[in-house]
């Protein structure tokens, strides 16, 4: 929402700007023409800082999107490690892993691609939204979870 709301204020102030610049063209007051041309410089001011503003946002919001994808894919250390969790055909029928200390309420479990999971890595499957599938981030495979 603060994207498409600053998004909003920099065309109105890039609009603004234009309009005071275009009326002033036609003047002949110096003084005037003055006056606008310092509205016209507020007002882009204005422009430009919505659009650092943006920037930092977008910024913010890239680096935060990477550190969750970080957290949802990664490594085992070791056997041991992947130890702590159980293989279970999901509502959907495909197989996942799930945490063994959360597998007595498996749809309140994160599901794992069981796919990833047998090659050593952990990778948490990404709801779709369409028909109870979910997709892995590591290697795309879409299984049928029922969630």
């Amino acid at each position: 929402m603060v994207v498409v709301t600053t998004t909003a204020a920099v065309v109105l102030a890039l609009k603004a700007a234009h309009d005071v610049a275009k009326g002033a063209r036609d003047c002949n007051d110096p003084d005037r023409m003055r006056t606008a041309m310092h509205d016209v410089s507020r007002r882009l001011s204005d422009a430009i800082s919505a659009v650092l503003s943006l920037q930092a946002r977008i910024t913010a919001l890239e680096k935060q999107a990477d550190g969750i994808a970080i957290q949802q894919v990664w490594r085992f250390a070791s056997t041991d490690e992947k130890s702590g969790y159980v293989r279970v055909r999901s509502q959907g029928g495909a197989f996942v892993y799930l945490d063994k200390h959360l597998a007595h309420a498996p749809d309140a479990a994160p599901e794992y691609c069981a796919n990833c999971f047998e090659t050593g890595t952990r990778a948490q499957l990404q709801p779709m939204g369409v028909g109870g599938y979910a997709k892995c981030p590591a290697c795309g495979a879409a299984p049928c979870t029922g969630r």
